[in-house]
């Protein structure tokens, strides 16, 4: 993480974590992956990194 200049992610690496990629189509992705959380409750989204910036649920 630190390698890759996103040290703003540390705070979010607790517990378990899932990591998704997409090299094309980032949005829809997203989408999916938020509609896949409303509908089971064990998943919480922490946070992502769009563009290079980490950004967290609350944008």
């Amino acid at each position: 993480v630190e390698e890759l200049g996103l040290v703003d992610l540390i705070p979010f690496l607790t517990q378990q974590n899932v990591f998704i990629f997409s090299n094309e189509d980032s949005i829809s992705a997203a989408k999916l992956v938020a509609n896949f959380a409303k509908k089971n409750e064990a998943l919480k989204l922490k946070a992502g990194i769009y563009e290079g910036k980490v950004v967290d649920t609350a944008g």
